[in-house]
């Protein structure tokens, strides 16, 4: 494909040489392979094993877009898989990541496997509680390592989380022995919040992201789920047609304000409601309000900032 020199320039500088691949039409077979990110056989086992045996399985997120979205993955696919995973999500105020006092909290409550996502790469000494007290951990998370966790972990900075919390749920499936056709149908799922998620947190749009952006944006405008929908409906230019204008600016801040002004189990509420209606309206009416807030909040801000600077002295 020809293009013109300034935008072969750009894309050369970005490490991309295969134009034609780039700009091909993606499909599902563009994914990498689930089992070629580190230490991913070894999770979906041991998380395949626990819900064989019945364990109490707790997945701990994040208070942002990706950690919401991440969790409700791993949550819809244990779900799927026949295991009632209970999620937790911080309190903003509880500071970033798994903690000791959380880890308590999970031992209390009787967690057999604690599996994290959006968090826990880099969280040794509460990872190492969990073990003394006999909870299992498996570590979904995409962030840098500074001071990694003893512990079994799917790990890749191509990925944001919820995009490694799909891949895990492809893995899981395909480790449970699922057709091609309910695989299918699980990526067509995953891939929207994945989307969402990438864009939101700025993971840049390459190689098995970018794939999981592009399907996962073609996968919103068919999408019937209630939250979704609703959603999209208050947050998009064109619900019938949402691009990554609309997620960045419209879909994604209505998420993070939840976590941001209150809790971010309201806007993990607006994803459990796939099919009641009035439930997803009433969801998505309180994020609008939570945006508003926070919007507000920045504004005053702002304006606090600007009026403390002193005013420059002219210059002659």
């Amino acid at each position: 494909m020809f293009l013109c020199q300034p935008i072969a320039d750009v894309l050369m500088a970005r490490g991309i040489e295969d134009v034609d691949s780039l700009l091909e039409q993606p499909s599902w077979n563009h994914l990498p392979d689930p089992f070629s990110i580190p230490s991913m056989e070894k999770a979906a086992a041991r998380a395949l094993d626990a819900i064989r045996n019945r364990e109490r399985i707790t997945i701990f997120g994040d208070y942002d877009c990706d950690g919401v979205l991440g969790a409700h993955i791993l949550r819809s696919v244990l779900s799927g898989l026949g295991a009632t995973a209970r999620t937790s999500l911080p309190h903003r105020d509880e500071g970033y990541g798994l903690s000791s006092p959380t880890v308590h909290r999970f031992s209390c409550s009787g967690t057999d496997l604690l599996i994290t996502v959006d968090n826990g790469i880099n969280a040794r000494s509460a990872v190492q509680l969990a073990q003394r007290l006999g909870i299992e951990v498996i570590v979904i998370d995409h962030h840098r390592i500074q001071d990694q966790a003893d512990t079994t972990a799917v790990w890749s900075d191509g990925f944001c989380g919820a995009g490694l919390a799909a891949m895990f749920a492809w893995a899981l499936a395909l480790k449970a022995g699922w057709n091609d056709t309910k695989i299918e149908r699980l990526l067509s799922g995953c891939s929207q919040y994945a989307a969402i998620a990438s864009i939101a947190d700025c993971v840049p749009l390459l190689l098995g992201t970018r794939t999981l952006a592009r399907l996962g944006l073609a996968e919103l405008s068919r999408s019937r789920h209630k939250g979704l929908q609703e959603l999209l409906k208050t947050s998009c230019t064109d619900p019938s047609q949402p691009d990554s204008r609309d997620v960045a600016f419209g879909v994604a801040p209505r998420i993070n304000a939840a976590g941001r002004m209150a809790h971010p189990a309201e806007a993990l509420a607006v994803f459990e409601a796939a099919l009641d209606e009035e439930a997803a309206r009433q969801s998505v009416d309180r994020l609008n309000h939570l945006n508003l807030e926070r919007r507000r909040t920045v504004k005053l801000h702002f304006e606090e900032l600007v009026e403390s600077v002193e005013p420059q002295a002219e210059l002659p």
